[in-house]
C-alpha cells in the first residue's frame, strides 16, 4: 500500500507536474533557439549543387556537364554475391541504383565481372509541351563473358 500525504497524494504524483513544465519549458527554449529542422538526406552543411540538365531549360544556369553512374561487381557462377549501390557522382546524385544480392545475373555462369552503368541522355521526344525537369538515363548492364 501507498503512502498518502495530506494532500491525498505521494510524493512522486506531486512531482509530476513540475517535471512536465520543466519538459515543456526546454522544449519551448528549443523550437526558439533553432532555426529550423535539419534536412533529412542532406544533413547539416550539406546542401545539394544544382540540377546539371544535359539539355538545360530555357534561362537556367550554367552548370557542369551530367556525370554517369558506372560499377564493377564481382559476379559468381553468373550472379553477383552481394548488394551494391550504383550513384551519379554529383553532390546528391542525380541517379542512385540500388541492386539486392543476386540481382544481376549473366547469360553463362563463367562471368567473373559486370559493369553496371547509368548514362544521362538527352530528353528525345520534344513535341511535349514544356520542358521536362531531368534527365534521361540509358542503363546497361555487360558481363565481361556472355
Amino acid at each position: 500500500m501507498s503512502r498518502l500525504t495530506l494532500a491525498g497524494r505521494s510524493p512522486s504524483a506531486r512531482r509530476c507536474p513540475v517535471v512536465l513544465a520543466v519538459a515543456a519549458g526546454l522544449e519551448a527554449v528549443a523550437l526558439i533557439v533553432t532555426p529550423g529542422a535539419p534536412p533529412i538526406y542532406d544533413g547539416i552543411g550539406f546542401p545539394d549543387e544544382p540540377y546539371r540538365f544535359v539539355a538545360p531549360p530555357a534561362n537556367y544556369r550554367d552548370t557542369q556537364p551530367a556525370t554517369t553512374a558506372t560499377r564493377q561487381l564481382s559476379l559468381a557462377d553468373g550472379h553477383s554475391g552481394g548488394a551494391a549501390t550504383v550513384s551519379s557522382a554529383e553532390t546528391g546524385p542525380q541517379i542512385s541504383l540500388y541492386l539486392p544480392a543476386g540481382s544481376v545475373r549473366a547469360t553463362s555462369p563463367d562471368a567473373h565481372e559486370a559493369t553496371v552503368s547509368a548514362a544521362p541522355l538527352s530528353p528525345v521526344d520534344r513535341s511535349v509541351p514544356g520542358h521536362p525537369w531531368g534527365n534521361v538515363y540509358r542503363l546497361s548492364i555487360t558481363a565481361d563473358v556472355g
